[in-house]
């Protein structure tokens, strides 16, 4: 649903069973402090990570409304499906498309590509930081198996990149024991 708030407007995604069916759990006074403490979020995150000026930059936020009424920001965290530094445009051929398995993971993984001509991969942790980097000797190759006994249980990205730079879509994978 499209509900429009003053001169500004939300999307519902999900509602709630706490409410109405046709209600929603946030006022216009909680709803435009959201999008006020959202906006400094995000354009702190940003700089952060020296993306101002990039549209695929977003924010995962986790929040709560207490028993007092009080909007709580919880966390915040770079949205995982983040590609960051390259040129963070993704291709979206979809004869260029990357795929990883398994997934979850617990030692190893194997990235498959056909007809990519991958160049590099990258893997970055939840918080964006680039964990490992691996770079293809051998370009024609369509399935690339790569160690991950050196990395923690947790969620990653895994960014795939052409010769001339150009980032593939990227994938999220989960490393379990």
């Amino acid at each position: 649903d499209r509900v429009a708030v003053g001169s500004n407007s939300y999307t519902v995604i999900q509602r709630s069973n706490l409410v109405h069916r046709d209600s929603v759990v946030l006022d216009d006074i909680y709803l435009s402090e959201m999008r006020n403490f959202l906006t400094v979020i995000h354009d702190e995150f940003a700089e952060l990570y020296h993306a101002e000026s990039s549209s695929n930059f977003a924010m995962d936020i986790e929040y709560k409304i207490t028993k007092d009424n009080q909007l709580i920001i919880k966390q915040a965290r770079p949205w995982v499906s983040y590609i960051f530094a390259e040129d963070d445009t993704p291709l979206t051929n979809d004869n260029l498309s990357m795929s990883l398995y398994p997934n979850p993971a617990t030692d190893c993984i194997t990235v498959e590509c056909a007809n990519c001509d991958l160049a590099r991969l990258r893997i970055t942790n939840s918080m964006g930081e680039v964990v490992q980097r691996e770079i293809i000797r051998d370009e024609n190759v369509s399935q690339i198996h790569l160690h991950l006994n050196k990395l923690p249980t947790g969620i990653y990205i895994m960014s795939g990149f052409l010769p001339n730079g150009r980032a593939l879509n990227a994938k999220k994978f989960i490393i379990r024991d």
